[in-house]
């Protein structure tokens, strides 16, 4: 059994434990230090200022958030910190065999990205059980072509993110499994209404951004329907069933989603859709303007992971961008998301760049 500094962080930390906003921990990438060596890598990685911009800002935000009195909880766990300690690369580069080809896909799984419209294989992960307990510990990355942006370009340097962000094509990438945090945003009748404090991924709202309703589900709905949207399939599946084990999916509840045009604040809209029963969802319009009614706690920065399926980190302040489910009230092909100075705008959901900020109620 491998038993290593990584085990004592997890076991530091439990996973139901709430704490207030007053603690040490600002953020899952301010705690990331796996051993010393990770300061003299990080000084000669692509991520380096980036990185710093992000742990500055997102310490102010975390200092609004404790004079509100805002609480967090940490309960499942993702992909989140950048493995920057070589002797841990070099294991999980040995455990992982070679790295997968269009040919070759050994012990690789697809993420079956769009690239031009098209689903194509460039791009692929690999989770390891590095001390053996039967959880995951560690995903690798790596990839062939740049994501774009939109899933409606084609694959160059330039219509992605990720190398802006320090990741480039042909090189393997690992990311250490974190405990998830959350803020609590509402309690009532002993459950609790949580939100990712930290935007997890990154993920098109649905490929397409035509205005006909033959562009979304063969005429089902408009490319802006949470319903059938491509974000409401990845939250409730990939994202579900690799952050929760059986004993916390039994803690999730089952949610009646409202996705009326009331979610936007609007009292009718044809591009409303059906409310829905989920385990987990994206806030809609409304309830961001309800929970986080300042602009400061409306930005959020991304872990490595989300940076590394090409998340938008503004140059200047280090925020993300990320989606709400709510479809714009007007228009067919544009759904509200809030940018990362806190403005809420119309955008097309086949954008890849957008953060992505899980939700959900719990039973702890």
């Amino acid at each position: 059994m491998k038993k290593s500094i990584f085990n004592s962080f997890l076991l530091a930390m439990s996973l139901f434990t709430l704490i207030s906003c007053g603690d040490s921990v600002n953020n899952a990438e301010t705690n990331t230090n796996i051993n010393q060596t990770n300061v003299n890598e990080a000084s000669k990685n692509d991520e380096t200022n980036t990185n710093k911009t992000n742990e500055n800002e997102a310490s102010k935000t975390e200092e609004i958030k404790k004079e509100k009195g805002i609480r967090k909880v940490y309960f499942g766990r993702y992909p989140q910190t950048k493995v920057r300690d070589y002797s841990i690369l070099a294991e999980l580069n040995t455990l992982a065999g070679q790295t997968p080809t269009e040919n070759n896909f050994y012990k690789w799984k697809d993420y079956n990205y769009i690239i031009n419209n098209s689903n194509r294989s460039y791009m692929f992960y690999q989770d390891i059980d590095y001390d053996g307990d039967g959880s995951y510990d560690y995903r690798g990355v790596y990839f062939t072509k740049y994501r774009p942006s939109l899933c409606v370009n084609d694959s160059s340097i330039t219509s992605s993110y990720q190398k802006q962000n320090g990741y480039l094509i042909n090189e393997t990438y690992w990311f250490r499994y974190d405990p998830i945090e959350w803020v609590v945003l509402k309690e009532e009748d002993g459950k609790s209404l949580i939100n990712s404090n930290l935007l997890l991924d990154s993920q098109e709202y649905y490929e397409s951004y035509g205005e006909t309703l033959n562009e979304h589900n063969v005429g089902k709905g408009y490319v802006n329907n949470y319903e059938l949207s491509n974000i409401r399939k990845f939250l409730n599946d990939s994202f579900y069933n690799v952050a929760f084990n059986d004993i916390e999916k039994a803690k999730i509840e089952t949610t009646l989603v409202d996705n009326s045009a009331a979610s936007i604040g609007q009292d009718e809209s044809k591009y409303a859709c059906n409310d829905t029963e989920d385990k987990m969802f994206l806030l809609s319009f409304m309830e961001v303007k309800e929970y986080y009614p300042s602009r400061a706690l409306k930005r959020n920065v991304g872990t490595n992971y989300a940076k590394c399926q090409g998340l938008f980190v503004d140059e200047n302040d280090g925020f993300g961008e990320w989606w709400t489910r709510s479809a714009g009230f007007n228009y067919p092909n544009y759904v509200y998301l809030f940018t990362h100075d806190a403005r809420y705008v119309f955008a097309f959901p086949n954008s890849t760049s957008r953060g992505v900020l899980p939700a959900c109620w719990v039973k702890f």
